[in-house]
């Protein structure tokens, strides 16, 4: 189900929005270590498929998501809305996990925080925390503390040296 439209009263207004970063494939040259810098980030990355940006995009819509492309080549697509903070973050979630599924070798990043949207892109502490995220190895989607607090039961989330990431998603059955 397709989010509503978000209204705002000023094209700067702070709201609470998640920011699904997906980075481009990390090659064979696994060579992103504790400092990444643009240019070593470069080094190592591969385009995604074009036949994979079709399924992106509804995949971002089904989930009532805004995806760009970015210079780069890699993706960010924003969950913004002014329902609950659990219900937008638990879309957030299920919409990065159908992503993994599209593109399973990319690094993605879910982090959930202030921001604006500046333009067609958003900038504040989300899109900022993603970021850092996305360095890491490319097999998990990673999250960040707000986004890991936010989830209910019906997330896995786990964590290891890396930090946290979002193992799936199952349903709950009440027990009676």
């Amino acid at each position: 189900m397709a989010a509503p439209p978000v209204t705002s009263l000023t094209g700067t207004e702070r709201r609470l929005m998640c920011v699904v970063l997906i980075g481009q494939p990390v090659a064979v040259d696994r060579t992103i270590v504790d400092a990444p810098s643009e240019t070593h980030l470069g080094r190592a990355i591969t385009e995604l498929p074009v036949t994979d940006l079709p399924a992106l995009l509804d995949t971002a819509r089904t989930h009532g998501a805004n995806l760009e492309r970015l210079a780069d080549g890699s993706y960010v697509a924003t969950v913004a809305g002014s329902g609950a903070a659990s219900d937008q973050v638990m879309q957030a979630a299920r919409c990065a996990l159908a992503f993994k599924a599209i593109a399973p070798d990319a690094p993605i990043a879910l982090a959930t925080g202030r921001g604006v949207m500046a333009g067609r892109w958003p900038v504040g502490e989300a899109i900022d925390r993603a970021a850092k995220l996305l360095v890491a190895e490319a097999s998990r989607v990673r999250l960040d503390d707000v986004t890991a607090g936010l989830l209910d039961a019906r997330f896995d989330i786990g964590g290891d040296e890396a930090g946290l990431f979002l193992a799936g998603q199952h349903d709950v059955v009440a027990q009676v």
